[in-house]
């Protein structure tokens, strides 16, 4: 590897100064050192990894955790399909990987939440320049760790979002693309950064067609008066009814679903207290759940409970094998499980490079251009505070709960219009077939019915400046 004599000057989201040489070495979270490989960092400047090296809830290797705690299947003796994961590391991620010495050996490969650092094991085999602290990871900073890096002389460097801190810190949450330019910035500081710039300057071509579509995916839902929520389902016991239980995700806490929702994806807002991410949906004791397949109410933790009008699931991708069987669908006969209108997205990221975000936005958009609306009732979006939907007042305070955001899609300042034009950002619109009728007292129809004003509004924009139409 090429070491460069030059260096940076880097400030941390914690306000700590680093003075960085251009490849010093580093310690960081496993799926840390898989963001750093998009920006072209070699295995050999990481001197160690630490928690899990695939996601929770995977069944790499033939493991499965259930950390979910549901049984719809006996998902550790099922092939693994690395398609039902896309957030986990691919082939030549992992053998990047195992080239790096793994100081989290009793759970790294757990295939569930690892919190274990061999502290003896790094001391003993000595520790690198700096060790990274994404924001995913930071509950693995402990002061234990904290003092034995302090011992060593080694600085330690912390990227932060509203995950992983506390609901009393004065966090505010971010989106995807928010801090994967911290990454790279990061990057740069331990690479040279025009090497850096070139590394990616493909995913980010890919990225911002990636997001060109996305925006028409999500115009087509917002005129079809589709609505999504997201959560981590199922969980825990059954309810008497066959209820479930649920973690309902607040969109403007979750580095992924902010990204969604700026991008214009009208995501439902939960119920959860201020600063909360999620809305819990089960009993007191956490050990059945309390959410029906049909006429969801909020909690009521904030005002009365209202109405979810749920046409499209965002399922974390932790509780994939469950949410995907058949057993569950049966379970718990949802309209949008039933029909099959979901997608996942990976909870707060973990991964954080302009690769990985075009890989979840292409997963999403297909399956969102093709949805239609399964609830009749009509409803409203809700214009954006002061500053949009990624801007401090609406991150800071979200929505009410059933509110969602209106089709007012950014833009990237790293997309220009010559990289859209050169990707081919046609979507496939065709809606889903008739949905499935999960109540025999009502008939079923695939008109799209309750378009409100507003939304035909919209889909006749969309029409002329997209200059398609769909059937």
């Amino acid at each position: 590897m090429v070491i460069f004599a030059r260096g940076a000057d880097f400030v941390d989201d914690e306000g700590q100064y680093h003075s960085i040489s251009s490849g010093s070495s580093i310690m960081c979270g496993a799926m840390d050192a898989v963001t750093l490989l998009h920006f072209g960092m070699e295995s050999s400047q990481i001197k160690g990894t630490f928690g899990e090296r695939s996601s929770s809830g995977s069944n790499y290797g033939g493991i499965y955790a259930d950390g979910n705690l549901v049984d719809h299947g006996d998902h550790s003796n099922v092939a693994y399909n690395p398609e039902h994961f896309p957030a986990d590391p691919d082939e030549a991620e992992r053998a990047f990987l195992n080239l790096i010495p793994d100081y989290s050996p009793t759970c790294s490969s757990s295939n569930y939440y690892c919190t274990k650092i061999d502290i003896d094991g790094i001391n003993a085999a000595g520790w690198p320049d700096f060790i990274i602290f994404g924001s995913f990871y930071s509950n693995l900073l402990t002061e234990d760790f904290r003092g034995n890096a302090t011992a060593a002389g080694k600085s330690i460097i912390e990227l932060t979002t509203a995950y992983g801190s506390s609901v009393d810190a004065e966090v505010l949450p971010r989106g995807m693309i928010e801090i994967t330019e911290r990454w790279e910035e990061l990057a740069g500081t331990f690479l040279d950064p025009e090497d850096v710039a070139k590394t990616v300057e493909a995913d980010k071509e890919s990225f911002c067609a990636a997001a060109e579509k996305f925006r028409k995916a999500t115009a087509i839902a917002q005129a079809r008066g589709v609505r999504a929520m997201s959560g981590y389902l199922p969980y825990t016991a059954a309810g008497e009814n066959g209820e479930i239980g649920a973690f309902l995700a607040s969109p403007e806490r979750d580095t992924v679903l902010a990204m969604l929702e700026e991008l214009g994806m009208p995501i439902l807002h939960n119920d959860a207290e201020t600063n909360r991410p999620y809305e819990y949906q089960v009993n007191a004791d956490f050990s059945k759940g309390t959410m029906p397949y049909e006429n969801i109410m909020s909690a009521g933790v904030i005002g009365d409970p209202v109405p979810y009008y749920i046409d499209f699931w965002l399922y974390d991708d932790r509780v994939t094998l469950d949410f995907l069987s058949d057993a569950f669908a049966q379970a718990w006969p949802n309209k949008a499980v039933v029909n099959k209108q979901y997608a996942y997205f990976p909870a707060n990221s973990r991964v954080f490079s302009y690769r990985h975000a075009a890989e979840i936005l292409t997963v999403i958009s297909d399956p969102l251009m093709k949805a239609i609306k399964l609830e009749t009732a009509v409803t409203e979006c809700t214009p954006a505070a002061a500053g949009g939907y990624n801007g401090t007042a609406h991150r800071s305070s979200g929505m009410l709960p059933g509110q969602y955001a209106c089709y007012t899609p950014i833009t990237y300042d790293i997309c220009t219009k010559d990289i859209i034009d050169e990707k081919d950002t046609s979507p496939s619109t065709a809606p889903s077939t008739t949905p499935v009728n999960t109540d025999s007292s009502k008939s079923t129809s695939s008109t799209f019915l309750g378009t409100s004003g507003q939304e035909v509004t919209i889909l006749a924009s969309f029409f002329t400046v997209f200059g398609f139409m769909f059937v």
